[in-house]
């Protein structure tokens, strides 16, 4: 499986997203804020104690929405 972390630019705080299976491959993250940026990081783990390093961090932006 793979845990996935990601935080708004501006704060400190990583949420996690654990992902259980191995073919598990994505993951839907909702109530993200528009025009903000993220930054995310992503590890494998095969056992509660087996994890591999983090990735480098990341990073993506939203678009705008607007509603007409």
């Amino acid at each position: 499986g793979y845990d996935l972390y990601y935080k708004l630019k501006t704060t400190t705080v990583w949420q996690k997203i654990s992902l259980n299976g191995y073919s598990d491959t994505s993951a839907m993250i909702n109530n993200l804020t528009p025009g903000a940026t993220y930054q995310w990081k992503v590890r494998s783990k095969c056992t509660a104690s087996l994890k591999s390093q983090f990735t480098a961090i990341k990073k993506f932006t939203l678009p705008f929405t607007f509603r007409q």
